[in-house]
């Protein structure tokens, strides 16, 4: 039991749970093949317990499939995932999910802001993030050092002549053919969304 020199490359031994393991550590050091053997044995007994290690894993890999597994999703849905995903990965994007800190989260919020999103829309953003990270067991790391923005509640603004021109262009460009159509209903009507659903 313990390491021993192959070739060039060194092995370590022990036994676990009566088997016998036998494996290369890949290296030609001796005292990085000691180091490692603990390792691997620590690893079989976590796997033994039930303790699933997550492998590292870049935010913006998490995001596609995260938006690729989404089947129940409709078409207006995914868009609006898609759109509110835009706006974290050149944040996220090249962060490895475990390395996402409550700080990060607040400069993300505060970044946002200063760019004129409203609060409601920088809180849908982190809910996308907080569904990723949820789904790979770490959100439960973040969560108490997490603070949504708080949202007004008075009844908005009327969009500009400009602004609805910019958001009707950019429904008709997305996948979504029930999107585009829905707006022009809800800006001619003055329906709420809810009305809109419903309607035949």
């Amino acid at each position: 039991m313990g390491v021993y020199k192959r070739g060039e490359v060194w092995w370590y031994e022990f036994s676990f749970q009566g088997q016998r393991i036998r494996e290369s550590a890949h290296t030609p050091s001796k005292t990085a093949a000691i180091q490692i053997e603990p390792e691997r044995r620590r690893s079989l007994e976590m796997s033994a317990g039930g303790v699933r290690r997550q492998k590292p894993l870049l935010f913006s890999a998490a995001a596609k499939l995260w938006l690729a597994e989404g089947a129940h999703w409709s078409d207006s849905t995914r868009e609006i995932y898609a759109l509110k995903m835009a706006h974290l990965l050149p944040i996220f994007g090249k962060l490895l999910l475990a390395e996402i800190t409550p700080g990060d989260i607040s400069a993300f919020q505060r970044k946002r802001r200063n760019v004129g999103a409203s609060p409601r829309e920088v809180n849908m953003e982190t809910a996308v993030l907080r569904m990723i990270l949820r789904k790979h067991r770490l959100w439960h790391l973040l969560a108490p050092d997490y603070r949504p923005l708080r949202e007004t509640e008075n009844a908005g603004r009327a969009l500009t002549q400009n602004e609805a021109h910019r958001l009707l262009t950019t429904a008709k460009k997305g996948r979504s053919q029930s999107l585009y159509p829905a707006l022009v209903m809800l800006m001619n009507t003055g329906l709420r969304v809810s009305e809109l659903r419903t309607l035949q």
